[in-house]
């Protein structure tokens, strides 16, 4: 079983960071509350990285490198597997903002060629300027019910952190506990206090 919770959004919105203070926070709330949520969890921090470094004057070529890109990306979550939770900066859902170019066509392309990438069980997406071209094409290609935005110059970056976190703990309550809604909702809240 596995929880993949990826982080999106434009460079210097905060994901490498955010990424790290919400690893810390989870190991230790899961070293801590061992009795409460599952005492044999992992969490993986898996960076993607690019291993598409050409530039191309072809569309098409830059579309099926990135798309290569994401394969490597899903070979080596793969083996990964038994990592009940893993962080993960950006997705497929990159290359449907950044090589979708925000038409229908391009972007319904970019989805066939990335139809095997893993899907994310939650996106947060991170944002500091909410009229900015690259926020309005992550709005209009992440799936409704997965997104959780945060406003990176509005919120500190703890309170985010344990915004975040809360999220996670929740969705673990809600897939791996049995937790109905309101308890899962109650409980996350109730650890996230302590923290």
């Amino acid at each position: 079983m596995m929880l993949y919770i990826v982080f999106e959004g434009d460079n210097g919105t905060g994901k490498t960071t955010q990424i790290g203070r919400v690893l810390g926070l989870l190991i230790k709330i899961f070293q801590e509350k061992q009795d409460l949520l599952k005492h044999d969890i992992t969490i993986h921090k898996f960076h993607e990285g690019d291993t598409a470094h050409q530039v191309y004057d072809n569309w098409y070529a830059k579309v099926l490198d990135y798309a290569r890109d994401r394969a490597v990306m899903q070979h080596r979550i793969h083996p990964e597997y038994s990592q009940n939770i893993t962080l993960s900066d950006r997705s497929y859902y990159t290359s449907l903002v950044y090589q979708g170019r925000d038409d229908k066509i391009d972007i319904e392309y970019i989805r066939m060629v990335n139809q095997f990438a893993i899907e994310p069980d939650i996106i947060i997406l991170l944002s500091n300027n909410d009229e900015s071209e690259i926020y309005k094409r992550y709005c209009n290609v992440l799936p409704l019910g997965k997104v959780w935005i945060f406003n990176t110059e509005v919120n500190d970056i703890s309170s985010t952190t344990k915004d975040i976190v809360d999220i996670i703990l929740f969705e673990w309550l809600m897939k791996y506990r049995d937790c109905d809604l309101e308890e899962a909702f109650n409980l996350s809240e109730e650890i996230i206090e302590e923290y």
